[in-house]
């Protein structure tokens, strides 16, 4: 019976099936999204034909020199171009072509991509059998290497060929697994695509009661994924709101020191005005005084009148050298004075100043993890817990989600930790209060802490500290750092990998190192690791996210403990994080004694 000979009967006969007819322009845009297109020929450019020509000329030179790997890789630009320009049989050419290279150096990761670009391509031309083939390959090698990501992606485009082909069983097995791969990943965006699929497939082979409950769960988890990015974009707009707000104030409060010093300007001005005031009484009363003696020496008694004149002007002399000491006096107290308050003044603007830009520099950062880093995930777990609470999930759904609030939660109490310590140390100063630390049962408890995350990516971790290691320290701080440290190390080490913690005596120190294998960092990022400027978030291997506020925070408490730190790493081979700790004493001068029996090691099951 054809599908739609048997939807609108038993829509008739099932009042609860009508909601199918809301969702069937989503299922008819799903199909169109999922079924290929044989697109229009789209004439080469000069430059395209330029490049093919030297693709195509560089891959015979590098197989005249036995240089598969160059030769392939020509090939594969020179299909590529075509391939962008829709001439599908040229791009399926070269693509083959390139796979008899790819097969003399046994390249299994360049074969199964090269499957896969033929596998859309057979497609592309409704050559479905070969299609088939193809991502069959691309299958293979993706489940031989354990590579879970591909190996959903070629079964989602396998069960697209498969719908062409009328095969709805076969589609239906292969969606489930890829379905269930999602959900060890907790990959909810592959989830949304599976859920997809399955619902058009269903809907092609005449099962509309499945097909709307998986497009529901599509519809659900899609709401679920945008209602979160839109939460990032309006926490983005917020931020920089507040950005243009702290702006606008810096330039009121410089428009405001402007205005004041050209008010003590002014004063200054006043203040040479009075001293020219004095000045030019001082010379008028002079100029009077020398005209008196003029007249005077007119008078009839000539000699007596010039002893007199000499005796007068030898005292105004020396009233004048007073007058003017005094005067010189009083000017050079004056302008001393007003240097002395001009000067404070300068230190206390100065002053003022760092420490109004240091407390917008802490608003910034606390406005910015307060917007972003809380608060999306907290509307993460309100959208999820308001989902389980409509009851649209299965127990399955609900299991893989609880993973997810369990994570989320451990993520917020983790960055709610960091962040109080950091405020606190940045506003009220902390007080260290240094004791005796047992080594080995401090890394131990941490390592209890993660086990459940090692467990899920499957990562070991490693006590090789001696158990009778003795530090002085704050137990709180060197917890803390150790915390850090080793959750930095799970999110950035790969399924399988290991995490060591290690303690050596280093003189009056040991020397304790967190080590992992994951992807490393080059030296450039490991320079910038400690800086005392905000550090940048990188997304985990699994997706964890995270604020670069834990590793300042390890700088700040290990050297408020007497100790140093430092990072090596090597791009793709993993990282190192070594600090140092003061020594206890009684263990300082006798190294003998260590207990170096083996720590455990905690190990995914």
């Amino acid at each position: 019976m054809r599908a739609s000979n048997y939807i609108l009967p038993n829509l008739l006969k099932k009042p609860k099936l009508f909601g199918a007819l809301k969702f069937c322009g989503s299922i008819l845009l799903i199909g169109l999204i999922t079924t290929p297109i044989h697109g229009q020929k789209q004439p080469l450019s000069r430059q395209d034909s330029a490049l093919i020509s030297k693709y195509l000329d560089l891959s015979k030179q590098a197989e005249s020199k036995d240089d598969a790997v160059n030769a392939s890789h020509y090939l594969n630009e020179t299909a590529f171009i075509y391939w962008n320009h829709n001439f599908y049989e040229q791009a399926i050419k070269y693509y083959e072509e390139s796979l008899t290279f790819n097969q003399k150096v046994a390249n299994e990761n360049g074969l199964a991509m090269l499957y896969n670009n033929l596998g859309m391509l057979y497609a592309d031309v409704k050559e479905y059998e070969k299609s088939t083939e193809a991502f069959q390959k691309t299958l293979a090698s993706r489940r031989a290497n354990d590579q879970k990501f591909g190996t959903i992606s070629a079964l989602v485009n396998l069960s697209v060929v498969r719908n062409n082909l009328g095969r709805y069983d076969e589609s239906i097995k292969g969606l489930e697994e890829a379905l269930t791969l999602s959900r060890e990943l907790n990959d909810v965006k592959q989830m949304r695509s599976v859920y997809g699929m399955l619902s058009e497939t269903y809907q092609k082979a005449g099962n509309p009661e499945k097909s709307f409950h998986y497009f529901e769960l599509y519809r659900t988890f899609h709401e679920m994924i945008t209602k979160e990015e839109v939460d990032q974009i309006e926490a983005s707009l917020e931020e920089q709101k507040i950005k243009q707000q702290i702006a606008e104030a810096r330039e009121k409060i410089k428009n405001q020191e402007f205005d004041a010093q050209r008010r003590q300007l002014r004063r200054i001005e006043g203040e040479l005005s009075k001293f020219d005031s004095i000045n030019n009484q001082l010379f008028e009363t002079l100029s009077k005084r020398e005209l008196q003696l003029e007249i005077a020496k007119q008078d009839a008694e000539i000699r007596d009148l010039e002893a007199r004149e000499q005796k007068a002007q030898s005292e105004a002399q020396i009233t004048e050298a007073n007058n003017l000491r005094n005067l010189g006096l009083v000017v050079a107290g004056f302008l001393l004075m007003l240097v002395i308050v001009i000067v404070r003044n300068y230190r206390h603007e100065r002053k003022s100043k760092r420490e109004l830009v240091k407390l917008n520099r802490l608003k910034d950062k606390l406005f910015s993890i307060i917007a972003h880093d809380l608060r999306s995930p907290l509307a993460a777990l309100k959208n999820t817990l308001y989902m389980i609470e409509d009851g649209s999930l299965t127990n399955e759904e609900v299991s893989i989600f609880m993973d997810e609030i369990h994570k989320q939660a451990n993520y917020n109490t983790d960055l709610l930790d960091n962040l109080l310590y950091w405020a606190k140390s940045q506003m009220e100063g902390i007080k260290v209060s240094p004791e005796e630390i047992h080594l080995f049962e401090i890394v131990d408890d941490n390592l209890n802490l993660f086990s459940t995350n090692a467990e899920q990516k499957e990562i070991k971790l490693i006590n090789r500290v001696p158990k009778d290691v003795l530090v002085r320290g704050d137990y709180d701080m060197v917890k803390l750092v150790l915390r850090n440290l080793i959750s930095n190390s799970l999110k950035f080490t790969d399924q399988g990998g290991e995490i060591e913690i290690m303690a050596e005596k280093m003189g009056i120190c040991y020397q304790i190192s967190v080590s992992d294998n994951g992807i490393g960092m080059d030296l450039a990022t490991t320079g910038k690791l400690f800086n005392s400027d905000w550090n940048e978030s990188t997304i985990g291997t699994g997706n964890e996210k995270g604020t670069g506020l834990g590793l300042m925070l390890c700088k700040e408490f290990i050297t408020i403990n007497n100790g140093t730190i430092k990072a090596t790493s090597q791009k793709g081979k993993g990282t190192t994080i070594t600090f140092t700790l003061p020594a206890v004493n009684a263990l300082a001068n006798d190294d003998s004694k260590q207990d170096t029996t083996a720590s455990p090691t905690y190990q995914s099951a």
